[in-house]
């Protein structure tokens, strides 16, 4: 807590942070657009598809977050499930063991007990759910077990790791290992179809897949593969699942590129785009992050003046560009530079602004920069 500066919190952060997604600051109307989004998703059970599109710096990943936050407070009738594609990834089978690493055990474990205790108390795996791969359900099974080796080879099997032993495949009850991108796409199918099994109300699974622009560094064969594996798990899910894509790069068009042309003839036509800020919208933000981090309700910029706000809106404008991450770096920079100096109360004048902005090099601060 920062009470000389009537702050809880440090409001100023670069990296992500899962725990700051309950914070939402400017940009209303795609606040706005992601709340809408969330509503239609639990509106009717046909499954659906949306692609995000963020330039460099504009908060993607936060707003992931965000959603995942929206859905565990508003809209619990979806279940977020928030993964990151991997860095030179090998193919479906990567996007599949990021998906699961990021499933909720608890709950897939809940649900199979009560799809056990309806009608197939005695071997669930023989419920038409598991008919076509009863791995799955000795494998979720297994994770209930209060045998430490079962659960640990039950979620090494789930999250389809190589080189586990004929011994612990036979003590979970599973044949083989997930090992082919069809392996996967049917276990995936299984376990979102088991997430979602006879809820009431009827709930969603909501997969949001970050830094999904990483496909286009992959060879055209792993990209094929990759689309065509979330061709079909898509398609084996009419029901029950909402995919969001989100992309960084510097031109949305180049989204197209990226997906085949099964996938995106399947994508809801309403993009979500986060595009660089105009001052005025800069303003904005930089006002409603403080007011969500204030001790004592007010309704100007504290700690800062407005006169410091505008000149450092006005400075990351013409040497960077107006994205968060950017402001974030800028406040972050002068905030810290003015607590260095003044250890009493007071705000941030825009003399002192001034000062420590001629210390930035804009050079060392990455990609977020305008476009000349």
């Amino acid at each position: 807590m920062y009470e000389q500066l009537n702050l809880r919190d440090w409001p100023f952060r670069v990296i992500p942070d899962k725990e700051f997604g309950v914070i939402w600051a400017g940009r209303r109307s795609t606040k706005a657009q992601l709340e809408r989004l969330l509503k239609k998703t639990g509106l009717a059970p046909k499954s659906s598809l949306h692609l995000m599109w963020a330039n460099f710096g504009m908060g993607k990943t936060h707003t992931l977050y965000h959603i995942e936050h929206l859905c565990r407070t508003r809209f619990r009738q979806i279940i977020p499930i928030y993964a990151v594609l991997p860095k030179q990834g090998k193919g479906f089978l990567d996007l599949y063991r990021a998906i699961a690493a990021a499933l909720p055990l608890d709950l897939l474990g809940e649900r199979l007990r009560s799809v056990s205790s309806s009608t197939f108390p005695d071997d669930v795996c023989l419920h038409p759910l598991f008919a076509d791969n009863p791995d799955v359900a000795n494998a979720v099974l297994a994770t209930l077990s209060q045998d430490v080796t079962k659960v640990v080879a039950a979620k090494q099997w789930l999250f389809a790791q190589t080189g586990l032993p004929r011994k612990s495949l036979d003590q979970i009850g599973v044949t083989r290992t997930i090992r082919s991108p069809e392996d996967a796409t049917s276990a995936l199918t299984i376990l979102v179809k088991l997430l979602t099994w006879n809820s009431k109300p009827p709930k969603k699974a909501l997969i949001m897949f970050d830094e999904f622009q990483r496909i286009g560094e992959l060879t055209p064969k792993l990209r094929r593969e990759i689309n065509v594996g979330l061709h079909t798990f898509y398609n084996a899910n009419p029901t029950g699942l909402g995919l969001i894509l989100s992309f960084s790069f510097g031109r949305q068009a180049d989204v197209k590129y990226m997906l085949s042309e099964e996938l995106r003839s399947r994508a809801e036509l309403q993009t979500i785009s986060l595009d660089t800020l105009s001052s005025d919208e800069a303003v904005e933000f930089v006002h409603d992050l403080l007011a969500q981090f204030h001790i004592e309700q007010t309704s100007d910029y504290t700690p800062f003046t407005r006169g410091a706000v505008d000149e450092i809106i006005q400075y990351t404008a013409q040497n960077l560009a107006l994205t968060p991450r950017n402001l974030m770096h800028c406040f972050n920079h002068v905030l810290q530079e003015w607590m260095l100096d003044h250890e009493d109360d007071g705000k941030v004048q825009l003399e002192q602004v001034l000062n420590y902005l001629s210390l930035l090099d804009v050079t060392a601060m990455g990609s977020d920069v305008p476009d000349v």
